[in-house]
């Protein structure tokens, strides 16, 4: 009698472990994702001559290049693919729902990330276009109506940066008033797509949350020059959300901290390296060929590539800010003046880490 009772237990369990994983099975969902990742040819060729532009079609468009062997990963699993020579990728056996993408290359600023709702029993076929650098250099040296700095900042970042293929604009001194540089954010506004990215370097003065351009006066009810608001709500209106903000300025941080400040910046998803505090001054060197404390060693750490910490060919944003910070510390000591204190501070809420120079 009781070999039966253990039989029929046994019997029972087995029927409904039978059941149970039956309907497991029935519930999980899976189907797969097939994609094509492109690039912009130049920044595949940087030298025009080697550009060969490719005939539009219903695959890639013109002027874009499939971005071969890039790593495409499933986050939070350990799918992961290449691509493959025409640009194409297969990733198999994703669980139904939302996934996001991540795509990863040398050539690329920063990793790409993007959002794709998987169906169950479906290829769910997407395409990736990887965009272009765009850079804007505001340098204010002379000013109208305030003391000159007699920088060459600008003209050291513009000669750095224009030895890449990217879009470079730089505007000085009596051309960086408001008016000409709202006119050329609405320039690029117009040149970039979804897929850009955008870095805007300053160096001039400034005080608490605002970047005080060529006309600037204290005394003026509105004063030419950009604040943390407008920075923001510029930046909003852009058709990329890849934005790097670079500044060489007094109380340069306050565009983002500070006990005064607006900080419009914080947390608004854009990336800012400010050359100080919201309550620090920014120095510049006497002779050092004009160039500021902070743009030195900036870009001394691309130059040198001494910030390229993991020698992965490619400089950070975290990389550039630490080498900088540390190198600005060093010299600070030597001087052994309490007086001169001066610290970069990096904002980046949604720990982006661009890339902001390869080699």
């Amino acid at each position: 009698m009781k070999k039966t009772k253990w039989l029929l237990a046994l019997v029972w369990l087995l029927l409904l472990s039978t059941l149970l994983t039956g309907c497991l099975i029935q519930n999980i969902k899976k189907g797969s994702i097939a994609g094509k990742i492109v690039i912009r040819e130049e920044i595949l060729y940087p030298s025009l001559e080697e550009i060969t532009t490719l005939k539009p079609s219903s695959a890639i468009p013109l002027g874009y290049a499939p971005l071969s062997g890039a790593k495409v990963s499933v986050n939070g699993t350990k799918k992961a693919t290449l691509v493959k020579e025409d640009g194409c990728f297969l990733l198999e056996g994703l669980l139904e729902g939302m996934q996001t993408i991540t795509v990863e290359a040398p050539q690329l600023s920063a990793p790409y990330q993007y959002d794709v709702e998987v169906l169950p029993n479906v290829i769910n076929t997407v395409f990736f276009p990887v965009g272009k650098a765009h850079y804007l250099i505001i340098g204010v040296s002379n000013y109208a109506n305030y003391s000159p700095l007699n920088s060459a900042d600008a003209t050291a970042v513009e000669e750095f940066l224009t030895k890449g293929p990217s879009n470079v604009i730089t505007v000085r001194d009596e051309d960086a008033n408001k008016e000409n540089i709202l006119s050329l954010f609405q320039k690029i506004k117009n040149q970039l797509k979804p897929e850009d990215y955008l870095v805007v370097y300053f160096s001039g003065h400034g005080t608490q949350d605002l970047l005080a351009l060529y006309n600037f006066s204290n005394s003026d009810p509105n004063p030419d020059c950009l604040t943390d608001t407008e920075l923001k709500e510029i930046f909003n209106s852009m058709p990329t959300k890849d934005i790097t903000l670079i500044v060489d300025s007094c109380n340069a941080g306050s565009l983002f901290d500070g006990k005064v400040a607006t900080r419009a910046l914080q947390n608004s998803g854009y990336v800012v390296l400010a050359s100080s505090t919201a309550e620090q001054n920014s120095y510049q060197y006497i002779n050092d060929g004009g160039l500021g404390f902070f743009t030195k060693h900036f870009l001394l750490g691309l130059i040198n590539r001494s910030a390229d910490f993991n020698q992965d060919r490619k400089i950070t944003v975290q990389e550039i800010f630490t080498y900088t910070k540390y190198a600005m510390a060093r010299e600070i000591n030597l001087l052994k003046d309490n007086r001169f204190v001066q610290s970069p501070v990096l904002e980046d809420s949604q720990n982006r880490d661009p890339v902001i120079y390869r080699y």
